[in-house]
């Protein structure tokens, strides 16, 4: 897959760029670990082969996914689904974490 690849999904485009990654750029700029696929919840090293999936922060945010976790046919319903459901998720934990901190606090 070389070009982007477009497909809507509950009446949202999405696109998905191939991308090689580069960790040791994500970390000396963001000054942290690059971030994990939200598919497999592995962290991203350098070269690997990767979508920037993008929807303009419509369901989710802008977000690399591994090439591999999106499947043999590259970007489908399935993995949008998978991928809003990874960050509805994380959503959710980081309102109930900061909910805890406030009471604490």
């Amino acid at each position: 897959m070389a070009k982007k690849q477009k497909i809507v999904v509950a009446g949202v485009t999405h696109w998905a760029q191939p991308l090689g990654y580069l960790a040791s750029a994500w970390e000396r700029f963001k000054r942290g670990p690059t971030p994990p696929c939200p598919l497999c919840d592995e962290r991203f090293v350098d070269g690997d082969v990767t979508l920037l999936l993008i929807n303009n922060y419509k369901i989710f945010p802008n977000v690399s996914i591994h090439r591999d976790c999106a499947g043999p046919d590259g970007l489908d319903e399935d993995t949008v689904n998978q991928v809003h459901c990874s960050y509805v998720k994380a959503k959710k934990m980081y309102e109930e974490a900061t909910k805890i901190w406030f009471r604490l606090h």
